[in-house]
């Protein structure tokens, strides 16, 4: 009897977690220092997360055009991609962003790898960007 209520409480503590997370981070929407656009649309109950991204970063490709993102979320986490390829533009290009979900901000690294079309091989920058909540 005890361990079917330690049981119960453990998936009700989870699952409310998740809900926390739900409301914290999606749907919303987000801005770097660089003026890219991240935009949450939705997190599912198991943390999932879909949504946009709007390059605004001077110093990488594909500038002003918007691309899907999939990630995970957690009420203290947070990790997202792009595949930097849509109907219009193929970048060559995949960026992971991994981070820890603050009140209005995320504090993330990254790790951007592309093909150089100088040199055809592929290179890899890693950087941090912040991204603050927009109201």
């Amino acid at each position: 009897m005890v361990r079917r209520l330690l049981v119960a409480f453990l998936v009700l503590a989870a699952s409310g977690s998740l809900a926390l997370a739900q409301g914290r981070i999606g749907p919303s929407n987000w801005k770097s220092q660089r003026g890219s656009e991240l935009s949450i649309a939705a997190v599912d109950g198991g943390g999932k997360l879909a949504g946009k991204f709007v390059n605004r970063a001077a110093d990488f490709p594909c500038p002003n055009e918007t691309f899907d993102i999939v990630g995970q979320a957690t009420l203290t986490r947070i990790t997202f991609t792009v595949v930097w390829k849509n109907a219009t533009a193929n970048c060559n290009a995949i960026t992971t962003w991994v981070g820890l979900v603050g009140k209005s901000t995320l504090a993330t690294t990254f790790q951007h790898a592309y093909l150089d079309p100088k040199t055809n091989r592929i290179k890899v920058r890693w950087g941090r960007d912040v991204f603050r909540l927009q109201k």
